[in-house]
């Protein structure tokens, strides 16, 4: 359905899988790159996320970002994660898997 493609879930590299939640990630201070168009609604229902969010543009930055450590988790739509996973080359992060449960 429309709704489920846009629903957003958390993004993390496969070897970091023990956090599967927004609150399990806040609470070891990990960084989470994110949409800047989702920023305000993320940031509403999770106030304690602010000093601990990374805007970018798109999907594709937001895994980038997790590969420079720039943030550890990433909070993106399931069909842009995908998108950005078939993207082959060196570029694929077959590295990253989805956790938990959808956030947004």
């Amino acid at each position: 359905s429309y709704t489920a493609n846009l629903a957003s879930f958390l993004v993390a590299q496969s070897t970091s899988s023990k956090i599967d939640s927004i609150e399990g990630g806040m609470k070891a201070g990990m960084r989470f790159c994110g949409l800047s168009a989702t920023e305000g609604a993320l940031l509403s229902s999770e106030p304690g996320l602010r000093n601990l969010y990374v805007p970018v543009t798109n999907a594709a930055e937001a895994l980038a970002s997790m590969d420079t450590g720039a943030c550890q988790l990433a909070i993106l739509a399931k069909a842009a994660f995908e998108n950005a996973q078939r993207g082959g080359g060196t570029d694929a992060h077959c590295n990253k898997i989805q956790v938990g449960e959808v956030v947004l």
